[in-house]
């Protein structure tokens, strides 16, 4: 399996979440809720390999936005690793970094664009 994070190869196995091969490649991904989906803290952009993932789960469909997920948006420790290939992800600290370093300004589009998604996804 190969699975890329923020442009940096880590070792993986078919079977395992993308968090837990996160964790154990000591990669930039959030973990703040221990892998329970909570906190959306793993949030991550699949940019290549969405085919080799499995399908999204409940926790998925009920905290990340259509628009997310149409844009690649899966949770870490959520998406596993269902068949053999390569999956590239971008994990939301490193797509904020690379947005400071680059166009500073556009962070407050992106805080804007996060917002609203979550004030969607637990509105009435």
């Amino acid at each position: 399996m190969n699975l890329i994070i923020n442009d940096k190869t880590a070792q993986a196995t078919v079977g395992e979440t993308v968090g837990k091969a996160a964790q154990l490649n000591h990669a930039h991904v959030g973990y703040v809720c221990g892998g329970h989906g909570l906190c959306q803290a793993c949030y991550i952009t699949v940019q290549e390999g969405a085919d080799c993932l499995g399908p999204l789960t409940d926790v998925e469909k009920a905290f990340l936005s259509p628009r997310q997920i149409a844009a690649g948006g899966r949770m870490a420790c959520q998406a596993t690793l269902a068949k053999e290939g390569t999956v590239k992800v971008l994990s939301r600290p490193e797509e904020v970094r690379r947005m400071v370093f680059s166009n500073p300004l556009e962070l407050f589009g992106y805080a804007a664009e996060m917002g609203k998604d979550t004030a969607q996804q637990i509105g009435p």
